[in-house]
């Protein structure tokens, strides 16, 4: 099972400006209840793996995300890993498995998941002892990787990132890619040489595979806010389900 999670939150949300220059992205409000990113993805974490310890890393506003959460009732509190200079999220996985061990729930802090889709991972995850990868499929003219799978398309065999100059792909093709979202072994991870602000994908995913990821296919709908279309569509999403 899930022995921790960790909810990757400390990044400049460049991509955001001018909403983001003076606040973190995962506290960009997606709903008329004043519901944050971060609200939803700690409110599902509680909902569907209640009692797992929620560790998020913070650096950018790192003191608007901990006011955010200052009259939450300690209990409820997430543990907040702060980063005086940002890490990048493969150097705060390397430093974080120094302390911590087990299987560790690792997801990016711009998402936005249905609940079913949230559930059904997690019912997934307690039916296997692997590490995790999970996908979605997208043209491959939209990607900039992609996740190489076993015939059988359950075991990851390793990712590829794409160069611009290669013009002799299909770019039609649908393809499998990562949707932020992992199941992840730390003891696994210790010994990675991550550089600074390195992601997690290709390198350190592809180093830890040697027992090959299962891959998860994410059905549901899902949001990765990384534009303010992204943002906004995700609003009308949410608002229309209610």
């Amino acid at each position: 099972m899930i022995s921790n999670i960790l909810i990757l939150a400390a990044g400049e949300g460049l991509r955001l400006l001018p909403l983001t220059s003076d606040n973190p992205k995962p506290l960009l409000e997606i709903d008329g209840e004043n519901t944050t990113i971060l609200d939803r993805l700690l409110q599902q974490c509680r909902k569907y793996l209640p009692g797992i310890p929620v560790k998020i890393n913070i650096g950018f506003c790192a003191e608007k995300i901990l006011f955010h959460f200052s009259e939450t009732l300690y209990l409820d509190r997430p543990i907040f890993l702060y980063e005086k200079d940002i890490l990048g999220p493969a150097q705060t996985l390397v430093q974080l498995s120094r302390i911590d061990i087990g299987r560790t729930l690792v997801i990016h802090g711009d998402l936005v998941l249905s609940d079913e889709g949230f559930y059904r991972f997690v019912e997934f995850a307690k039916s296997t002892k692997s590490q995790v990868i999970v996908c979605h499929e997208r043209p491959r003219s939209q990607a900039r990787s992609e996740v190489i799978c076993s015939l059988n398309q359950r075991k990851m065999e390793r990712i590829i990132e794409y160069s611009p100059k290669n013009n002799q792909l299909d770019l039609n093709t649908k393809v499998l890619v990562s949707s932020g979202i992992f199941i992840i072994d730390f003891s696994k991870v210790s010994s990675f040489n991550a550089e600074a602000k390195q992601p997690l994908s290709p390198d350190l995913l592809n180093f830890i595979n040697h027992e090959k990821m299962d891959v998860y296919l994410w059905s549901e709908w899902r949001y990765a806010i990384d534009s303010i279309a992204a943002l906004e569509e995700v609003r009308f999403k949410l608002s229309s389900n209610t």
